[in-house]
């Protein structure tokens, strides 16, 4: 089957699902061809090896890449977000629209929603159907992150781009039970949606000595609680540090971070302002050294601040650290503690409440045996339910489907209206 993957984000950014996917299709038999832009994900920074140009062709993961304009940019700015993520979508609708062969079926990553919508432009002009995997909520994660008002004119835009998006897409796939509930809210109906959650790649995460890691980064004989990868706005890292403050009285533990994005300077300038001593930050690493890091630190952590949208996120890095066998501290309300608690591989806590989160992880730093136990428990469930293989699998049967059965626009729903609807968060 000739299946088309759009995506503003692809390899060699950070995320393994599209670049899995493709691979899996490709040895499956079926014709795959991408269309993304140059890659700049998270620092707003075309990669080394890349130059930005209007149209360039690769053959990369057994399958051709077509890489298309788009203004790379990650800073605050919602109006050069916009310009950024509608370049993209532009420049992939247009190259879609010329004449030649047409695939039999899409499969569009978001965010951006505006990737939906030139997918939702194109199934209406060429009668592609598409599945929709949907990694974040919009226009909720804009608003979380501070960058939207619900009042707003572009909100109401938004929230009308979503809902055509949605009608016209054969299929969703979301990462947890918490987002098909918000979706079903927003009237998409519960047997368009597939819960399909993300993966770790078990060829580059796994359980290895890191030792020198730990020698060379100086916490040779210290507690290592270690959030590494993407510092978005969203997570609300500055709890982390406000805890790493409160846990300056112990002098075995140290926070580390390791990564980039839109919430680090801050974050080192907090740090610098408390005269933090316990706290390191070091730069983006490639994937193979992202495991390094990993393996030499005694717990993971993740935050998410409880804001509408976040309840349901279960960031994808909780799976790499989980193919590491390391235990996980999850600051967060929803899907992702409801995740940790599920498979028994760490701890939760209430998330923005440093004095919680320090009490978490004084606990975990006493608990060794429970530690090691949790640890195995997460990466059981990486190598069994949460396997890359298991979700591959399910992925490619949905696009089977809905390139064998054609495409039929959802009726609007007059029940509940999309558009100016103040959003709550889902049951």
């Amino acid at each position: 089957m000739e299946i088309l993957i759009l995506s503003q984000h692809f390899a060699p950014e950070p995320g393994t699902r599209l670049r899995d996917l493709t691979r899996h299709l490709v040895k499956r038999g079926h014709t795959v061809s991408v269309v993304t832009t140059y890659p700049s994900y998270p620092l707003g920074k075309v990669y080394q090896g890349y130059r930005l140009g209007l149209y360039s062709k690769y053959f990369e993961h057994g399958a051709p890449i077509t890489r298309v304009f788009a203004m790379p940019y990650r800073g605050l700015s919602i109006v050069k977000r916009m310009l950024s993520y509608f370049s993209f979508a532009l420049a992939a609708l247009l190259l879609a629209l010329l004449p030649g062969r047409r695939p039999r079926v899409a499969y569009v990553y978001h965010p951006p929603l505006t990737t939906g919508l030139a997918a939702a432009i194109y199934n209406l002009v060429r009668r592609v159907p598409f599945v929709y995997d949907v990694q974040d909520l919009w226009p909720d994660a804009i608003v979380a992150a501070g960058m939207l008002q619900e009042k707003s004119v572009l909100y109401r835009g938004i929230r009308l781009m979503e809902d055509f998006v949605y009608r016209r897409a054969s299929h969703v796939n979301v990462l947890s039970d918490g987002m098909r509930r918000n979706l079903m809210g927003k009237g998409v109906p519960a047997d368009k949606i597939s819960v399909i959650s993300n993966w770790g790649d078990p060829d580059i995460y796994h359980p290895t000595d890191a030792g020198e890691i730990r020698d060379r980064l100086g916490l040779r004989d210290r507690f290592v609680v270690m959030s590494a990868g993407n510092m978005g706005l969203t997570h609300g890292l500055e709890t982390v540090i406000e805890a790493a403050a409160i846990l300056q009285d112990d002098p075995r533990i140290s926070v580390v971070f390791v990564g980039s994005g839109a919430a680090k300077p801050d974050l080192i300038a907090r740090t610098q302002k408390l005269g933090l001593r316990n706290v390191s930050f070091h730069d983006q690493v490639s994937e193979d050294e992202a495991a390094g890091y990993i393996n030499a630190a005694d717990v993971m952590l993740i935050h998410l601040k409880p804001v509408a949208g976040g309840e349901f996120s279960v960031p994808s890095r909780i799976f790499s650290y989980m193919l590491c066998g390391k235990p996980i501290i999850a600051a967060s309300e929803g899907s992702t503690a409801e995740l940790i608690r599920s498979v028994g591989c760490g701890w939760t806590c209430a998330p923005s409440d440093p004095h919680a989160l320090a009490g978490t992880i004084r606990k975990a730093a006493v608990e060794h045996p429970a530690r090691i136990e949790k640890g195995e428990l997460g990466l059981a469930a990486a190598h069994g339910e949460y396997s890359r293989a298991h979700f591959l699998e399910r992925i490619e049967r949905g696009i089977v489907v809905v390139g064998r059965g054609g495409f039929r626009p959802q009726k609007r729903s007059t029940k509940t209206p999309i558009a100016g609807r103040k959003q709550g968060r889902a049951s």
